[in-house]
């Protein structure tokens, strides 16, 4: 991943006053440790304010999720309570669809 996209992606989420840390590969590097990797896997606090505030800024830097998934749905607990039991979801990723890709 870019250095500037990294940049842009904290930016964006340290402007929102998002809740979240990174973790995995990128993680690694930023301690000073080389591990290739091309993707940036952040945890969120869910609570249905700082979801909202992610999601937006990720999406006005060009981001979507995979699923057909808004940021309301997955605010509401309820919601990720069943799709965690039902569909056995663990995560929910995103991908760049603009000058931002990897």
């Amino acid at each position: 991943m870019k250095p500037d996209t990294l940049e842009t992606v904290f930016n964006a989420l340290n402007h929102a006053k998002v809740k979240y840390l990174v973790a995995d590969g990128i993680a690694v590097n930023i301690h000073g440790y080389q591990r290739m990797t091309a993707d940036l896997d952040i945890v969120i606090q869910l609570n249905a304010d700082n979801i909202k505030n992610a999601m937006d800024s990720l999406q006005q830097l060009g981001y979507s999720p995979l699923i057909p998934v808004n940021a309301d749905d997955f605010a509401n607990s309820e919601n990720r309570k069943n799709w965690i039991e039902t569909k056995n979801m663990q995560v929910l990723s995103l991908q760049a669809q603009n000058s931002l890709q990897i």
